[in-house]
């Protein structure tokens, strides 16, 4: 258990800058983990990228821990934090489908068979070599 369990927000916040960090962002963590998460399910649906949101938003919040300037209350602080790294990860998808899109079809079919990449290149291998082995002495050397 916490000893930093009675502590409001703005304490926890105000003790993220001191040798008591570790012990007040586990609080902090704690409180909010679930409500963000489930904030940021409702708006994602994918629980994977649900819980990267709120991961990200929890490692800017202990990288920044020495310099947070919080001008509301952190429950505002941190939802609205969440709500931009839900905004980011939105961004995100799209460019990404986008790109999908963009791919040529016949690179990423479901038809693509390794087996025969993997003939393709035995055989080019092997006319390679019976290139060269028709090449002077020399030249088989450089």
């Amino acid at each position: 258990m916490s000893h930093l369990l009675n502590h409001t927000d703005a304490e926890l916040t105000g003790l993220l800058a001191t040798d008591q960090a570790n012990s007040a962002f586990t609080e902090l963590y704690n409180r909010y983990w679930k409500k963000l998460l489930t904030l940021a399910y409702s708006k994602l649906k994918v629980q994977a990228l649900a819980e990267e949101v709120v991961q990200d938003v929890f490692m800017n919040l202990w990288n920044r821990r020495q310099r947070l300037t919080i001008r509301h209350s952190f429950h505002t602080y941190i939802a609205s934090s969440v709500k931009y790294e839900i905004l980011a990860k939105i961004v995100q998808q799209k460019k990404r489908k986008e790109l999908d899109e963009k791919r040529p079809d016949s690179i990423y079919s479901a038809s693509h068979n390794p087996v025969n990449d993997w003939i393709d290149y035995e055989i080019t291998r092997q006319n390679i070599e019976a290139t060269v082995q028709q090449l002077p002495e020399k030249c088989r050397l450089v």
